[in-house]
């Protein structure tokens, strides 16, 4: 194969730009508590592992992971971490779907009736 050098250097430089871009962490989701009671608010932290750059994620809060909408928004990053909140007006489980960068990340709080 034989590029003229300009057309080779161009292109290499263009697979490392893709790589930068892909160059994304594994996003890891926790309850701040497992359990909450009916009117509390459930809370997510939202953390990044690896990669160097920061996805855009955005979520969605569904009650019992049924059709029910509770909560949707973007993630908002402080200081690396980001955190979802939303008030538990139901006894059952709230699911929690991030999604971005590729991926789709679950995480569930119970809500006590008590």
């Amino acid at each position: 194969m034989n590029l003229p050098l300009g057309l080779l250097l161009a292109w290499i430089f263009s697979l490392v730009e893709v790589g930068a871009q892909t160059n994304l962490p594994a996003i890891e989701v926790e309850p701040v508590r497992p359990v909450v009671l009916k009117g509390e608010k459930a809370e997510w932290r939202v953390a990044l592992k690896g990669g160097t750059n920061t996805p855009a994620l955005t979520y969605l809060i569904r009650q019992d992971g049924g059709p029910k909408k509770i909560a949707e928004g973007s993630v908002v990053w402080v200081s690396g971490e980001g955190r979802i909140e939303t008030v538990a007006h139901e006894p059952g489980a709230l699911l929690l779907e991030l999604k971005g960068a590729g991926e789709k990340v679950l995480g569930g709080v119970v809500v006590s009736p008590e």
